[in-house]
């Protein structure tokens, strides 16, 4: 499934053996921007959005789709992300206002089950549904920075840890939805891209495993003599690298400044920007 941009907020089904569309109507009045499958059947899905969360039926026999949208009482958010439960009962959704809403899928319209008592600045970007040892918890990232893991059934904060950039995608490392997790990978905005080793212990197993630029690359410059090392110059910062190792050895930061060239001379005792 895919949802079209501000233009024409289209939700497509597509046949991932074929490559064709299967069907498509307009996600909603407003604009839509997440969508779910369930994990337990091909055929229904969430989408949510501005004002909106729509819990979708698709008949792939006469191709087209029906929409019921949840009740959510006087409450108006904006939708940014959505995780289901693994057994789709709920949808746990995360906003640009920083809360969370349980939502249940079980009756004939889906209806405001609970919402977490705690505001996480600058909104929620992701959001993910797993199982623990023992229990259930919802992993969300945020604006901020922020990690932070929440019980499912009360939506109280468990334990947190922060990282570098908005949290803009949460992957767990699992083979089914009803597996254990223990260990997940965390994606930034600042393209920084971190292991969580401990669910348990955020801030203690918090690894960052890779980084790069995240604005473009104005120049490259190689040190003379030595083909493994070369310096990058970008927005914010400068950084030198080993090309046999891809990694990250140095990093010079310097907050709304672009550097548009750099050079080394052969000594390679320092770096020259401009």
């Amino acid at each position: 499934a895919t949802l079209g941009g501000t233009d024409d907020n289209f939700l497509v089904i597509w046949n991932a053996s074929t490559g064709k569309q299967v069907s498509y109507t307009s996600a909603s009045t407003e604009s839509a921007l997440t969508v779910r499958f369930y994990n337990n059947r091909d055929d229904m899905l969430v989408t949510a959005g501005y004002h909106h969360l729509r819990r979708w039926r698709v008949d792939l026999d006469q191709e087209k789709m029906d929409a019921v949208e949840a009740n959510l009482g006087s409450l108006r958010r904006v939708f940014k992300c959505v995780a289901l439960s693994s057994d789709d009962t709920c949808v746990f959704a995360g906003t640009t206002t920083g809360d969370v809403l349980n939502i249940s899928l079980e009756p004939r319209v889906p209806c405001f089950k609970q919402a977490g008592n705690e505001l996480f600045r600058k909104g929620i970007r992701s959001i993910s549904y797993v199982h623990t040892s023992g229990k259930s918890q919802v992993i969300l990232g945020t604006g901020s920075g922020e990690v932070v893991t929440l019980d499912a059934a009360s939506l109280r904060k468990l334990s947190s840890c922060n990282a570098m950039g908005d949290v803009t995608s949460i992957a767990p490392i699992r083979l089914s939805v009803d597996d254990p997790v223990k260990k997940f990978y965390l994606g930034t905005s600042m393209s920084n891209v971190y292991l969580v080793s401990d669910i348990a212990n955020l801030e203690s197993s918090l690894q960052l495993r890779a980084s790069c630029h995240y604005h473009g690359i104005n120049d490259v410059a190689f040190l003379d003599g030595c083909e493994s090392i070369f310096v990058t110059s970008s927005t914010n910062d400068i950084r030198v690298w080993n090309a046999k190792k891809q990694q990250e050895l140095l990093r010079i930061e310097v907050p709304n400044v672009t550097c548009t060239g750099v050079a080394l001379p052969r000594s390679g005792d320092l770096i020259l920007s401009g």
